[in-house]
């Protein structure tokens, strides 16, 4: 929601500029960034060799 600008549909009390220009520029692409390295270990990715398991 945060790069929509829209956080205030989730959370009612984000409604300063402030912190919209802040979720915009930082937090929402951090979150995203976040979620795309976490998305490998969720999805329950199987280790790269047989090395990696001793």
């Amino acid at each position: 929601m945060g790069l929509a600008g829209r956080t205030d549909l989730v959370s009612p009390g984000a409604t300063s500029e402030r912190f919209r220009s802040l979720d915009r520029g930082y937090y929402a692409p951090l979150c995203l960034t976040l979620a795309a390295l976490a998305a490998p270990a969720a999805l329950g990715g199987a280790p790269r060799s047989s090395e990696a398991s001793r």
